[in-house]
């Protein structure tokens, strides 16, 4: 008898974001970080991204990434995922899992964008919480039309 170990089932790809999802990464990694994975908050850069930065800058913020996670919602947020370093695909994973867990992609999903950016509002300072602009630092500058225009345009472009 041949003693051979039972074969693993391999992991399934993981589906892409819907372009309603995509749209909205694409539209957050803008306004928070000019869409790059590699930048700190205040504009500095890393470059190994085998872990989150956890580098604070002169305000103590370690807001880090294309979504600029904070070292504690990164740790907070990828370890239910088993992920362990902090790559683009890693952090577009745990944008999606903490854009799910906010309930922002359901209101995507049924097309109501400006519900989903106040409901991601209360999360990333470059997005607003509120119709008066309001956002978590309660500065009331961050308003809605631009980042609804931004994701018209980079939705529509994933359509075509």
């Amino acid at each position: 008898m041949n003693a051979t170990a039972p074969s693993r089932p391999r992991p399934r790809p993981r589906p892409s974001p819907s372009p309603r999802v995509q749209a909205f990464l694409d539209t957050l990694g803008q306004f928070e970080s000019k869409g790059r994975y590699d930048v700190m908050t205040g504009g500095g850069r890393f470059t190994d991204m085998s872990q989150h930065p956890n580098r604070k800058n002169e305000d103590g913020n370690t807001a880090a990434g294309k979504y600029q996670f904070t070292k504690g919602t990164w740790d907070e947020f990828s370890k239910p995922l088993g992920i362990e370093d902090f790559s683009p695909k890693s952090q577009d994973r745990v944008a999606v899992y903490l854009l799910q867990k906010a309930g922002v992609i359901d209101r995507l999903l049924k097309g109501d964008v400006a519900g989903a950016v106040m409901r991601a509002g209360r999360r990333w300072d470059a997005l607003p919480k509120n119709a008066e602009g309001d956002n978590i630092l309660n500065n009331g500058n961050r308003q809605i039309s631009p980042i609804l225009d931004e994701y018209r345009k980079r939705f529509d472009s994933l359509r075509k």
